[in-house]
């Protein structure tokens, strides 16, 4: 895996998939969060489901995706099972001020 330079504007990362280790499409990201307070990032990422019936948006912390430029997306080191018992939200009830701090203690970030 390979490292970004940090000049990558968010758009461009939006809308990039995400994999696990074994190359199996994860999902996508959908859009990138801060928190304010902290300056810490977080991908959403959006599950694929049919139709696009009961789609799920999961937070999660950035130092959990490592870019991968063969691949030409993100590696998550996570657990389908995990991701979908991970803190979540519908596409209309997305939280104007997320419990970043829930994510954090979820996947075990240090704050």
């Amino acid at each position: 895996m390979v490292e970004t330079d940090w000049s990558t504007p968010s758009k461009s990362v939006e809308g990039s998939p995400v994999y696990k280790r074994d190359g199996k499409r994860l999902g996508t990201i959908d859009h990138i969060m801060l928190d304010r307070s902290s300056g810490r990032r977080y991908a959403v990422l959006r599950l694929a489901t049919p139709l696009g019936i009961g789609e799920r948006y999961y937070p999660v912390p950035w130092t959990k995706l490592a870019y991968d430029a063969p691949l030409g997306g993100y590696i998550a080191d996570i657990d389908l099972g995990r991701l979908q018992k991970a803190p979540s939200y519908s596409k209309d009830s997305q939280p104007k001020s997320p419990d970043f701090r829930q994510v954090d203690d979820y996947w075990g970030s240090r704050r």
